[in-house]
């Protein structure tokens, strides 16, 4: 009875085996289908490999006899990826690649143990390799699809992608099955005609579309994976023994050749993306020795590199060739640099010695022969991209792993005998890795619906970003829950948040956006260098530069902006638009337009205003104003301003813009902005109106308070407080201070008046003496200074 027992669990856990093979080959498809992202289709991986362990554990017998040298590498590599992670990376228990990275140890002992059936040995393998040559054909045709614009690909430079993100994934996705396919035909000897026939038209089909998707690398995988079927079968082996030394040398030599040309073939199919990947490679091999052991921590390669690169590129002038190359990256196209950039080479050299353990110490049989091409393939396919980032690449690539260690002999060299207790302790460790599996997943998805609903209206900020766990999936998460924190008021933690995005992916989307809520903020100084390092993150490009220069125009840098003008008319074009051609033009009519203006700003550290135009509706009338700011490096606030009465006369007269940049540049006083108005009307070809103006006009308040002063702080970063502003004016100006601050006190804290003239409009006094009291600060330089008495007596 228990025998017939365990015969049912053993049919139903191939079965299960089969159906979850099948499954999780079929999680890229539900892109097409339900029009998910490609990290949901990761997150759907996570979620069937958990589902498949649970059954299995309650379905079939787990029963670990001893542990292999390898199995314990594994593991030891397992618990210093898992310590790594808690102590020096920033991401959350949350974050998907670190349950997909977890998935991809799972998923290895996953396909070990499907591998293992005394029913009928390597019905998986047979299986499987159906299953991934199927898949390929389904890649092809949604490729086609996509190729002839049946399908989008939702990509703006690539239409042949399948379901992957890259056209490199696909011909790497490809260039396996061709190996299956070799490994069938070559190795297995199938012999069928009509099998025969339709793998042939795969083979010619799967290298058709390779040789169209441009990849180098799929190219070289599949040279290294034939070679691999090629030395281990016996047939080589015999001509090894055969041929003379003189031969063997010859061989050699048009190996190398053939090597040489090869790459030189390659090389000139892409250059500039050699030359890229050369740079990127370079920055890394320098930020890796830095930090050789521990490395950066795991998930902090977009932010570290990047950061690094833009530094390079600060400390000094670098040459075209290194500039045009210098653009963003997500990841250092090589899996093994990654690796020693985020975990150390503590990691690397571990995972290097696996790999050449089981290349040395595996036993060769036709199904090893297809496991180590598989390996080959994936191996080298990791020295030019990132294999660890698609999971449909990594399952096929643990799937061969899995091969070779079930069918390797490597039960001929075990190391750790297992109880029967150590035996139920991994049932449970199964068990709870799985639900936390499932949990994490739910978790996601659920959290990413209540996300949805709840940025559409303000709530607790705690709930907010425990909710916005279940987006911690791209460099942007952190740009969209700031921004949304912002939006909603609190401005701080909104910041705070999109600087802890910025520092984990240097994304210069996520730059550009901290930099205009700086603005806002009116914080300049670090609004200007995040331009500048936007600057430097892709060196090549122009907007960066532009941004900067829109903030130079407004806080009237002339100089700044003069030298950045002519650094983008120097500066070449790597792919010519009609955007390039308009900031060539902007920065050519900057040139002319401002260097008539350097020699006002000589002696300044801040900088003054050209005389710019603004007309009053309320008075009809039209002014000229000039700004003055503080050095753009003491400006990390919004400013204290000082309105100026006859404002052109202070400047030629008293020279107060350069008094007030000694004073701040010399730490004497904090920094403040001063707004100089001339009181002449340009529609009367610049008549004196000061008097009309200044004489008790309550117009002239109107003006200040409804126009003027909007205007003022909607334009230059200025403080909206009553406390933060204040007026100044000398004779019939100091009048019209005082009388601002009569009838707009809610505007105007401070006053200050130098030789007011007060006679014009005695009832001053006054409206003064009767008006409540008022909250105000007044400063008064007068020779009479009897004459304002009553004035100062009913002000604090």
């Amino acid at each position: 009875m228990a025998k017939t027992l365990n015969l049912k669990n053993d049919t139903l856990s191939r079965f299960l085996d089969l159906v979850f093979l099948v499954v999780l080959f079929s999680v890229p498809f539900g892109k097409l289908v339900f029009d998910h992202p490609s990290h949901d289709i990761q997150v759907y991986f996570i979620l069937v490999l958990s589902i498949w362990g649970l059954l299995k554990i309650f379905i079939s017998k787990l029963s670990i006899a001893k542990l292999s040298i390898f199995d314990m590498g594994v593991f030891l590599l397992f618990l210093y990826f898992l310590i790594h992670y808690y102590f020096y990376s920033e991401a959350s228990f949350y974050y998907y690649k670190l349950w997909v990275y977890v998935a991809y140890v799972f998923l290895f002992y996953l396909f070990r143990w499907a591998l293992v059936d005394k029913l009928k040995p390597k019905y998986f393998i047979h299986f499987a390799v159906v299953v991934i040559i199927v898949v390929c054909v389904l890649q092809y045709i949604v490729a086609i699809l996509q190729y002839f614009e049946f399908l989008e690909t939702r990509n703006d430079y690539f239409k042949l992608l399948g379901t992957f993100t890259t056209p490199n994934f696909l011909g790497a996705f490809l260039g396996l099955g061709l190996c299956i396919l070799v490994w069938l035909f070559f190795v297995k000897r199938i012999r069928k005609k009509p099998w025969v026939l339709l793998g042939t038209i795969c083979f010619i089909l799967f290298g058709a579309l390779i040789i169209v998707s441009n990849s180098r690398a799929t190219w070289l995988a599949i040279i290294a994976s034939f070679a691999v079927l090629a030395v281990t079968s016996i047939n080589f082996r015999f001509i090894l023994n055969k041929i003379s030394f003189l031969k063997k040398v010859l061989a050699v030599l048009f190996i190398i050749v053939s090597v040489v040309f090869c790459s030189k073939y390659l090389y000139d199919l892409k250059p500039e993306s050699v030359k890229g990947r050369a740079f990127v490679a370079k920055i890394s091999l320098l930020e890796i020795g830095k930090q050789p052991i521990k490395g950066h921590g795991l998930f902090s390669f977009a932010g570290a590199y990047n950061n690094a690169k833009a530094k390079y590129f600060m400390t000094e002038q670098r040459q075209w060739e290194g500039i045009k190359v210098g653009t963003y990256v997500f990841a250092p196209f090589n899996d093994y640099m990654l690796i020693a950039f985020e975990l150390g080479v503590i990691a690397l050299i571990l995972i290097i010695a696996l790999i050449v353990f089981v290349f040395v110490k595996t036993e060769i049989n036709i199904e090893t022969r297809l496991g180590l091409a598989i390996l080959i393939n994936v191996c080298v396919l990791a020295l030019f991209s990132s294999p660890l980032s698609s999971v449909m690449l990594m399952s096929v690539g643990l799937f061969g792993v899995a091969i070779i260690l079930n069918y390797g002999g490597y039960d001929k060299s075990l190391v750790l005998p297992v109880s029967k207790s150590i035996t139920n302790v991994f049932k449970i460790l199964v068990l709870l890795l799985c639900l936390a599996g499932i949990y994490a997943v739910v978790f996601k998805l659920s959290n990413q619906n209540k996300f949805k609903n709840y940025v559409l209206k303000e709530g607790s900020i705690e709930k907010f970003i425990q909710i916005s766990n279940a987006i911690e999936d791209n460099v942007f998460s952190d740009l969209v829950i700031g921004k949304k924190l912002y939006d909603w008021g609190h401005k701080l933690e909104g910041i705070d948040h999109i600087e802890k995005g910025f520092r984990k992916s240097s994304a210069p989307i996520v730059g550009r956006a901290l930099a205009g809520l700086y603005l806002k903020e009116g914080n300049l100084k670090r609004a200007e260098e995040l331009y500048k390092f936007n600057i430097h993150l892709e060196p090549y490009r122009y907007e960066a530069r532009m941004d900067l220069m829109k903030l130079y125009i407004k806080t009237s840098q002339f100089d700044a902006l003069i030298q950045l003008s002519q650094e983008v008319l120097d500066l070449h074009i790597k792919v010519p638009s009609k955007k390039i051609e308009i900031y060539k033009e902007i920065a050519t009519k900057n040139i002319k337009q401002f260097t008539k203006y350097l020699k006002d700003q000589r002696y300044l550290k801040g900088s003054l205003s050209i005389g710019k135009p603004f007309y009053s509706k309320i008075l009809d009338k039209e002014f000229l104003y000039k700004v003055y700011l503080p050095p753009i490096e003491k400006i990390t606030k919004k400013l204290p301003v000082v309105y100026v009465n006859d404002g052109f006369t202070y400047l030629s007269r008293g020279q107060l813009h350069k008094v007030m940049d000694s004073l701040i540049s010399n730490n004497s006083i904090e920094p403040v902005a001063a707004i100089f108005l001339e009181p002449k009307d340009r529609k009367q070809k610049g008549k004196d109106v000061r008097q009309e103006l200044f004489l008790c006009n309550p117009k002239f308040v109107e003006f200040y308070t409804k126009e003027f002063i909007p205007f003022i702080e909607k334009s230059y970063p200025l403080s909206n407080k009553k406390e933060n502003r204040t007026v100044l004016g000398l004779s019939f100006g100091g009048l019209s201070a005082a009388y601002l601050g009569h009838l707009a006190s809610s505007t105007f804290k401070n006053i200050a008046m130098q030789s007011p003239v007060f006679r014009p409009c005695e009832t001053i006094y006054e409206a003064y003496a009767k008006a409540p009291k008022k909250s105000l600060k007044i400063y008064n330089s007068s020779r009479w200074l009897l004459e304002c008495k009553y004035y100062c007596r009913v002000c604090n």
